[in-house]
C-alpha cells in the first residue's frame, strides 16, 4: 500500500509534505475534496482550513486507486447490463410485432382479395395450441387458490371464503 499522509498549508502554497506525493494543485481542490489523477493512481485531497493560525489548511491525502478502478468497473458491467436488456427487449419487440404486423397483412390481403368478388380467398390458421394451453392453465388458477384457502382457514380457525 502506497502511503498516506498530510500536506501543511498556507495560502495554498505547500509548506511540509509528508504525504510521498507531489501535490500539483492544491488551489483547485475546490471547497472541501477533490481527485487528482498522478499517471495510474487516483487520490483523494481532503482540505481543513485550520481555525490558528489564519491562512494555514491541512491537506490529508488518501490513495484510492483500489475504490475508484472499482467504481469504474461497476459502471462498465452496469453500463453492459443495461445495454443488454435494452436490445434484448428491442429484439423481442421487434418479433412480437413482426409476427403480429405479418399475420395481419394476410389478413389484409385476403380481404382485399374479397373485396374484389374473389370469395374462395382463405387464411390458414396459424395460432399455436401451447398458448391456448397456458390461458386454459391461467383460468382454472384462482379457483384451485380458493379451494386451498378453505382447506388453510379450517386450520387457521378462519370461515372459509365464498
Amino acid at each position: 500500500m502506497l502511503p498516506r499522509g498530510y500536506v501543511l498549508l498556507k495560502s495554498d502554497t505547500p509548506i511540509v509534505n509528508k504525504t510521498g506525493y507531489e501535490i500539483l494543485d492544491p488551489g483547485g481542490i475546490g471547497a472541501d475534496y477533490g481527485i487528482q489523477r498522478l499517471g495510474e493512481e487516483y487520490l483523494l485531497l481532503m482540505r481543513e482550513p485550520l481555525s490558528y493560525p489564519d491562512g494555514f489548511s491541512v491537506l490529508a491525502v488518501k490513495n484510492v486507486t483500489g475504490q475508484w478502478n472499482g467504481v469504474r468497473r461497476q459502471a462498465i458491467i452496469f453500463g453492459a447490463c443495461f445495454l443488454a436488456a435494452i436490445l434484448g427487449a428491442a429484439a423481442v419487440t421487434f418479433s412480437l410485432t413482426g409476427r403480429m404486423l405479418g399475420a395481419l397483412g394476410k389478413l389484409e390481403r385476403a380481404a382485399g382479395e374479397i373485396s374484389r368478388g374473389n370469395l374462395s380467398t382463405r387464411v390458414a390458421v396459424e395460432s399455436d395450441e401451447r398458448w391456448g394451453r397456458w390461458r386454459r392453465y391461467l383460468t382454472r388458477c384462482p379457483d384451485r387458490w380458493r379451494s386451498r384457502w378453505r382447506i388453510w382457514s379450517f386450520f387457521w380457525g378462519r370461515w372459509p371464503m365464498r
